[in-house]
Formats: C-alpha cells, structure tokens, sequence
C-alpha cells in the first residue's frame, strides 16, 4: 500500500503514532534518564529481531497472519509501539536490578503487551492492513473476537518475556555500564525467545497437537504477505 494511499487512521497507525514512540524512547532514555543509546538500542532491537525471525518464519511457515505493508514495516511496528511498555514503566526499570524487580516488570509489560497488541490488531483488521488466518477467523465471528482468540496470550506472553530482557539490559548496559557486550546480550536474549515462540506454532498448528491450536494450516497463496 502505498503511503499516500492510506487514510489518517492507517496514518496514524503505521507511521506518525510509531515514529513519535520512537523518538520519544531514543531521546528519553539518553536525555532524562542518562543512560547511553546501547539501552534504547538493545529495547528496540530486541522486538524488531522477534517481527523479523519469529513473526517472519510463523508467516512463512503456519501462515498465521498476512499483511499488506511490507515484512521490515511490521517490524518497525513491533519495535515502536514495544518501546511503550518500558517508558511507561521506566521508574521500575530504573530501580537497582533485583528478583521481585524482574517479576514487576513481567507482570506489568505482560498487560501492558496484551492490551497494547489486541488495540493494534484489532484496528489493522479494521483497516484492511491485517489478514488472521485461523480457526476462529474462519468461524465469521468479527474482528475483535478473532483478535482476543489469539492475542491476549501471544503478546501477553511476549510482554512476559520482554519485561525481564529490559530489565536484564539495564543491568548490564546501564548498572554495570557494559556497553561492548550489546550484540552479545541480544544474540543471547533474542534466539531463545524465538525459539520458544515456534515452538509452542509448531506444537499449536499440529493437527495432532492440543484442542487450543490458535491456527489452522492455509494455503501458501492465500496468506503471502506483501
């Protein structure tokens, strides 16, 4: 689609809501915080990394979801609207690293997560931006209900895993101030993640696998995503 095409909903969806979030979170972190950009970095990296191998290869694969903006795009959307859960929560993200500090944080990125991708997804459908290939969705029961089948516990659990990454990232990057490290830290944060997530779609997407599958198997040229 292209970008002068698009309504002031899709507008604001896809590109001025994202990229505000973005500068905020790059110019926040570094400015009122003083942490040095590896911090900001690493928060956007990580969720950028996940859209392109997790998200990426689920499409591929399950057909899950399909698009109509470019692959890169629904990463940078990932990433963005991600970095709100951390700025929302950044005075418990500054607190001194701790066990009960982890948890908070997955907690409250978890709801922060689920609530922020179910508005999302939601609003993408609405706006022809966003194709759910699944069960539910082949049941014509509306958008919402086809989101809140799968979204609630795919970004809940996203925001699960991203709180502690955040947290961790601070410790290393800002606490201990050991920058050099960055690409280190994300390769050791970002495989496991993924691998978990298509676990659980190759578990889910098998007919043989557990009654709660969250999708059925499409044709590949009926979910290519653009």
């Amino acid at each position: 689609m292209k970008k002068n095409a698009m309504n002031p909903v899709q507008q604001r969806l896809l590109w001025v809501v994202p990229s505000l979030l973005m500068a905020v979170h790059f110019l926040y972190w570094p400015l009122v915080r003083g942490t040095s950009i590896a911090f900001p970095l690493f928060v956007a990296v990580i969720p950028f990394l996940f859209g392109l191998l997790m998200v990426g290869t689920a499409v591929r694969i399950w057909h899950l979801w399909s698009w109509t903006i470019p692959m890169p795009h629904v990463c940078f959307l990932w990433a963005s609207y991600t970095t709100l859960g951390p700025l929302v929560l950044n005075d418990t993200i500054s607190m001194p690293f701790s066990a009960m500090g982890v948890v908070k944080m997955s907690l409250l990125t978890g709801f922060i997560s689920a609530v922020t991708g179910t508005v999302i997804d939601t609003i993408s459908m609405d706006e022809r931006l966003l194709t759910v290939h699944s069960r539910v969705a082949a049941l014509g029961v509306g958008t919402v209900k086809t989101v809140i089948a799968y979204s609630f516990l795919f970004f809940g659990a996203f925001g699960l895993f991203i709180g502690p990454i955040t947290k961790v990232g601070h410790y290393y990057l800002v606490e201990l101030g050991d920058t050099s490290r960055i690409w280190l830290l994300i390769v050791l944060t970002i495989v496991p993640t993924c691998a978990m997530f298509l676990a659980y779609f190759a578990i889910a997407s098998n007919p043989r696998g557990a009654p709660g599958a969250l999708a059925a198997k499409q044709q590949p040229d009926s979910a290519s995503s653009s």
